[in-house]
């Protein structure tokens, strides 16, 4: 039998582990702050950034001296003649200081790679928070996309009925035959099943929205006031020039070529000589007979390897093997980057067509259905003929709500691609800047 106290603790636990409820309408801006702040890869990273710093102070050490102090006591048995044995204690204070004075370059180089290596770090940060910006403005449309499907679906829902009601008047009044009235009510079943979807589906985005965000999303989320993107073919070469300037990932090839341009000068080191100054000073104490020994050295030392079996030759065109895959890296993420705002732009041209024809398809649609269903009144038209009008519309409208959110978010992907997506939350929330 569990306790009345360990009963307490197991329904307080899984409480923990539960995201909190975001109360009220929830905007796109919100969404970004929110992901910001909860994510767990940014929070990861940032500790990535500390590392970095860190591996600084460690490459500093390597220039600056070391000092040891030490402090050692003995007892000595000394055997003296009639076979007696005196005991003598000695304690013997110690400082030792090193100094490297010259490494070939590799010291310095080594921390300018690690101060290189810390801004690495910074905008790999950058990175992976424009991808959990992006991941979430993905979720929010994917959400909002399905609201308004559930509208639609809610409003398909209360047409088949209507049509359902209008058929079995119509067969009470002998105008109509029960053949009509099946069919609407084939209408009414199809109707409910595409609601029941629409729920789902609300449901299943607000949970991956909230997984994003760290919040269960418990309301509707609320359509961005942003103008829809006007980009154009005529952009892609400036868009590409900023997303060169912007990106972060390609900022981090940049600083990959810098840092294996120092990998290179570490290498070459080795092909120089070393120098080193050591000191130190010691006092003995002999506490027995009360003498003191005071002992000091100061020691230069240069060194120089003659041959060591050929590795330095193997390290050094190792780093100029990182250094050329730096530069193709370089290369690479620069084609990458122009396909992926061509990609972009590309989307954007074809949603912009699309909701326009939409546009026109549903306005169609519509008309279209108002016409067959005052038919159906006039007993001009069948249920049959309803139920493919009423279709066609509903089908208009899933596809005008899709390519409205496709844009949308299209948009968002081509600030991905140039590498703007967020700024503004990046450099104002003072979660995100440390």
């Amino acid at each position: 039998m569990i306790p009345r106290s360990g009963r307490f603790t197991l329904l307080v636990l899984p409480a923990l582990f539960l995201h909190p409820e975001f109360a009220g309408a929830l905007t796109l801006d919100e969404a970004f702050r929110l992901a910001l702040k909860k994510n767990e890869n940014i929070a990861i990273r940032r500790e990535d950034v500390d590392a970095a710093r860190e591996n600084i102070r460690l490459a500093r050490a390597a220039v600056l001296p070391s000092l040891t102090a030490s402090v050692t006591q003995s007892r000595n048995r000394v055997s003296g003649s009639g076979g007696f044995a005196t005991f003598r204690n000695n304690r013997e204070s110690r400082i030792d200081i090193d100094q490297p004075l010259y490494g070939g370059g590799k010291e310095w180089a080594t921390l300018r790679g690690a101060a290189i290596q810390e801004e690495v770090a910074r905008k790999e940060l950058q990175q992976i928070q424009q991808a959990i910006l992006f991941e979430a403005a993905l979720e929010f449309f994917s959400l909002l996309r399905a609201q308004e499907n559930l509208s639609i679906a809610r409003r398909a829902f209360d047409l088949a009925r209507d049509q359902l009601a209008l058929a079995a008047a119509r067969k009470e009044a002998g105008a109509a035959t029960r053949t009509e009235v099946i069919r609407s009510e084939v209408s009414v079943a199809t109707a409910r099943r595409d609601l029941v979807r629409a729920e789902n589906s609300v449901g299943v985005y607000r949970a991956r929205l909230g997984h994003v965000i760290g919040q269960t999303v418990a309301e509707a989320v609320t359509a961005p006031a942003d103008p829809q993107p006007e980009a154009d073919s005529s952009q892609l070469e400036s868009l590409t020039r900023r997303a060169l300037d912007t990106r972060p990932d390609y900022h981090v090839t940049r600083l990959n070529l810098k840092v294996a341009e120092e990998g290179v000068k570490a290498a070459r080191a080795a092909y120089r000589p070393t120098a080193n100054l050591t000191g130190n000073y010691s006092r003995t104490e002999n506490v027995t007979s009360f003498r003191d020994n005071d002992n000091w050295q100061v020691q230069a030392k240069v060194e120089y390897d003659i041959f060591d079996g050929l590795g330095r030759d193997a390290n050094y065109e190792q780093s100029r093997i990182v250094l050329r895959q730096a530069a193709l890296g370089q290369m690479r993420m620069a084609r990458q980057i122009e396909l992926e705002v061509h990609e972009s732009i590309l989307d954007i041209e074809a949603l912009r067509a699309i909701l326009r024809a939409t546009a026109a398809e549903v306005a169609a649609g519509r008309e279209n259905y108002e016409r067959v269903i005052a038919q159906f009144r006039e007993g001009l038209s069948t249920a049959v003929d309803v139920a493919d009008a009423h279709t066609a519309m509903i089908a208009a409208e899933v596809e005008q709500a899709g390519a409205r959110t496709d844009l949308d978010l299209a948009g968002k992907k081509l600030e991905l691609a140039i590498g703007s997506m967020g700024l503004s939350h990046l450099n104002h929330s003072p979660e995100v800047s440390r």
